[in-house]
């Protein structure tokens, strides 16, 4: 480029767009990046903000383009996507939209200033190709209702209404097809493969790959794609493309894990998971075209590009000290879905720190507990009114705590106590980020009563930067409340490996005398801290139809009304079929799910439904209501029986049905078993909960 140009970049604080800003930039050129920081880190470009020549917008492409603050413009590269499955799955409308109607506002807006335009498509418009390697010239094999779609489809709607400006108006355009590039400044987090198993090496985790790891991937490095970019973009007006960008240097994915742990010097295994649904099996650009018009050919040897990659993250990773302040009314030793998950995704974070402000609910547990990147601070003094002072102590003691940590984000666990703390130290503390995850099920009546007592209860969710939700049927409340901002909802999982290590027979043998199981009997369980809202007593109820059949009944749990519950089942004269075991840690309770038959969960109000999870890899037959999160993956006579009512009758009937009929069972065991491996793994969700907390502690 001759002169000195005004130009654009959409997207342009992302990985992609930070670069080509900082390449522009060098070689003269006035810069503006346009980023609504959806996925993109205001550090990728923070060392470009003192530069003249650079001024940062922040805009969302689905609205017009601010004329005023942007000026005259020369070149627009559009590079405004999320880019790898995490992010544009996780809102894929959004995603189409950006493709769509953000593609337009480019578009149109690059027609009134005369500019010429850049869209910076994707490897994705290919699909699972049966064309390798790929020539620009190949239509593609994409499925256009498949998860990926939105992408995928988007781009190549994106690449339809480049060309069709170009036909009908005379825009200036220009099409690249950008294949798998890497290199520093890529997000934690993201799922890309290359950024994944780094991150996972330099932690010490084990490298997680989707399928068999067979199949093949070209990596180029960062510098290589957008010298290709530039080049691309200065060419002659006939010259509109499509152009591949990619390294031909193909690399299955086992090779390349190993790879990586042999330059990070890891001694990690690979850990293999179900291949994601369309997720392609070769990809591998052809560029010759690209050899031709634009006299390129990527120059970084893939180990020279991962050495500086790695490189980046290991610094990343060391001084990236940031904290999060998690609120949560109980935790470990109390277990219930809500506590788990918390519990498994934080210990899976290593390289967060996390202080945990929970209530003192049993005056023998230490008021203070380190392990590892997890501080636990309990407060009260183990009194019944702990529940009630709760969001007031614990926000009193956060404050203290946050004089001397600087917490980056407030995670509430659960709406009401957790989220009330919350809530107080967002308005304390407004720059500090909020993230409520919502697990529990709570009854319309009370949620009203609770506006009604507390009319700034919905203060809870509106001030909220981010909404997790348990399953679909919670996202109604966030919105009744008055929240507009990003809800993701993320369902409950368990740990594959758990319910697949060796469980010998001398084990379960040692169960079965523990809670008095006789040969033959069937193991029907039920987990419960014994309040109203778990349909305990409707079960009891129930157990007593059921006295002639040859099964043991294992309650497992505690709570206020476990004593009158045992009373209840005594009065029945059912005692003798049920055991009490009381509190029971997760592996002891998973080894009982184990040798179960079925599970009963008669919950009014539910959580996120772990324990029907675990059941069902468990290979243990569900039967439950559908409260909670348990209407995302309960189907009925598939992946278990569902109760329409808490009638103890009607519950007995469908025991008895599941006792009697082998065949039913087995089918529902083996249906439900496919929903679990290929939808509720624990890495799927824990990929995605971390990828919010990146989010919220390093984007924006």
């Amino acid at each position: 480029m001759a002169k000195e140009l005004k130009i654009l970049v959409t997207g342009g604080a992302g990985f992609l767009g930070s670069h080509l800003c900082e390449y522009l930039l060098n070689q003269g050129h006035q810069v503006i990046c346009l980023d609504n920081f959806f996925t993109s880190k205001k550090e990728n470009i923070a060392h470009l903000l003192k530069n003249p020549n650079f001024k940062l917008i922040r805009h969302n492409i689905n609205y017009p383009l601010p004329e005023k603050k942007i000026g005259k413009i020369d070149r627009i590269y559009n590079l405004a996507c999320p880019a790898s499955p995490i992010h544009y799955q996780f809102d894929p409308v959004e995603t189409v939209k950006t493709n769509v109607v953000g593609v337009v506002n480019v578009l149109e807006f690059a027609r009134k200033m005369g500019a010429r335009a850049l869209q910076a498509s994707t490897s994705e418009v290919y699909g699972d190709p049966k064309e390798h390697p790929q020539k620009e010239t190949y239509r593609g094999s994409v499925n256009p209702i498949g998860p990926r779609a939105c992408y995928d489809e988007g781009k190549r709607c994106a690449e339809t209404l480049f060309m069709d400006y170009y036909r009908q108006y005379g825009l200036e355009i220009k099409i690249v097809r950008i294949f798998n590039t890497y290199g520093p400044r890529m997000a934690v987090g993201d799922g890309r493969v290359v950024s994944n198993f780094i991150v996972q090496a330099l932690s010490e985790e084990n490298i997680t790959i989707y399928g068999d790891g067979k199949q093949t991937r070209s990596f180029q490095y960062v510098s290589d794609t957008i010298e290709a970019m530039v080049k691309m973009m200065e060419t002659t007006k006939d010259i509109i493309g499509p152009i591949n960008i990619g390294n031909p240097q193909e690399i299955t994915i086992n090779d390349l894990a190993e790879k990586i742990l042999s330059l990070t010097k890891s001694e990690k295994k690979l850990f293999f998971l179900p291949l994601p649904e369309n997720d392609p099996i070769h990809r591998q650009p052809d560029i010759s075209l690209a050899k031709k018009i634009l006299g390129w050919e990527p120059k970084i040897s893939l180990d020279e590009g991962l050495i500086q990659t790695i490189n980046y993250f290991r610094g990343f990773l060391k001084h990236r000290e940031r904290r999060v302040l998690i609120f949560t009314l109980s935790y470990l030793p109390f277990i219930g879905g809500a506590e788990l998950t918390l519990s498994k995704t934080i210990e899976n974070i290593p390289e967060i720190k996390f202080d945990i402000i929970t209530a003192n609910l049993d005056k023998k547990l230490p008021l203070f507990e380190n392990e590892k990147n997890i501080n636990i601070y309990r407060i009260g003094g183990g009194s019944k009114l702990e529940k009630i002072l709760f969001p007031l102590k614990a926000f009193l003691k956060a404050a203290r705590l946050h004089r001397k940590n600087k917490y980056h984000l407030v995670w509430a666990n659960n709406s009401t106590y957790a989220g009330f703390a919350a809530l107080l130290m967002k308005l304390a503390f407004p720059k500090i980020n909020y993230f409520l995850s919502i697990r529990e099920s709570t009854s319309e009546k009370r949620l009203k009563f609770l506006s009604r007592i507390f009319p700034w209860y919905k203060l809870v969710y509106q001030k909220a930067d981010f909404i997790q939700v348990a399953g679909s049927s919670f996202e109604k409340r966030v919105r009744q409340f008055g929240y507009k901002g990003m809800v993701s909802v993320i369902s409950g999982a368990i740990d594959i490996q758990q319910f697949q290590s060796d469980f010998c027979q001398a084990e379960q043998d040692r169960l079965r005398n523990k809670f008095g199981i006789k040969p033959g009997q069937k193991v029907i369980v039920s987990i419960s801290h014994f309040a109203d809202q778990d349909g305990i007593e409707p079960l009891i109820y129930a157990i007593s139809f059921l006295k002639d059949t040859n099964a043991k009944f294992l309650i497992i749990g505690e709570g206020s009304k476990r004593k009158f519950i045992e009373q209840t089942a005594e009065s029945l004269g059912i005692k003798n079929k049920i055991c009490f075991t009381g509190y029971l840690p997760n592996p002891e309770t998973i080894k009982i799910l184990r040798i179960a038959d079925i599970l009963v969960r008669p919950a009014i109000f539910g959580g996120s439904g772990i324990t029907i999870l675990e059941a069902m890899a468990a290979k243990t037959a569900v039967i439950s209501t559908l409260s909670g999160g348990a209407n995302d993956f309960l189907i009925d006579n598939k992946t278990g029986l569902i109760i329409e009512n808490l009638n103890p009758e009607r519950i007995a009937e469908k025991i008895k049905k599941l006792i009697d009929d082998e065949q039913l069972r087995n089918r529902l065991v083996a249906y439900s078993e496919e929903i679990i491996n290929r939808n509720y793994y624990w890495e799927k969700i824990h990929s995605k909960i971390r990828n919010i907390l990146e989010r919220l502690l390093f984007i924006g």
